[in-house]
């Protein structure tokens, strides 16, 4: 069976983590998708996973890897495919060209909320940026992204719950305090 060529966008780009997981697979390049989005997924009470969605005018940098038929099961096992990722096929633009690869995004339903990464996740694919030379502003873009989805997603909450958003809240602070202070 030939190699499979994967194309990595989370912390299967940091080169020590992939070199563990997978340890006869080979770097072969960095690619560009385009018309994805790189963002982070996960529960609403968790930690953020890496995954690509489908956003037009976007793109996701990262590297493409040459995988073993073994070492392809081994990264199978450790994305949870086909639990929490599903895996599918994806046309990539390199140095060289346009190339199809297998590429992995979050697919459990479970796993649609926007969350922020770990610090030591987050690191991860950082270094792997790094290590590869790719423009660390998308990584940071992602991240921001992720954290103004909250914030909207918190004010939206905020202004359906109507206790909160008639302020009865704060006037029912003000009310306490002043029965305590007399």
């Amino acid at each position: 069976m030939p190699d499979t060529l994967y194309f990595a966008y989370g912390s299967n780009l940091n080169l020590e983590q992939m070199q563990e997981r997978c340890p006869q697979a080979q770097p072969a390049g960095p690619a560009i998708l385009e018309n994805y989005a790189l963002l982070f997924r996960g529960r609403s009470n968790g930690y953020g996973l890496a995954t690509i969605e489908p956003q037009e005018g976007s793109r996701v940098y990262g590297l493409l890897w040459r995988l073993t038929p073994d070492n392809a099961c081994a990264l199978d096992q450790y994305e949870c495919y086909p639990r929490l990722y599903g895996k599918a096929l994806v046309t990539v633009r390199t140095e060289i060209g346009e190339t199809t690869a297998a590429a992995y995004a979050i697919d459990h339903e479970l796993f649609q909320t926007p969350a922020i990464p770990l610090p030591a996740y987050y690191g991860a694919i950082l270094e792997g940026y790094r290590q590869n030379g790719l423009p660390v502003q998308y990584l940071d873009a992602a991240l921001k992204h992720t954290r103004n989805e909250l914030r909207q997603d918190r004010l939206f909450h905020l202004s359906q719950t109507p206790e909160l958003a008639a302020g009865s809240v704060k006037s029912n602070h003000r009310r306490k305090r002043q029965e305590y202070e007399r």
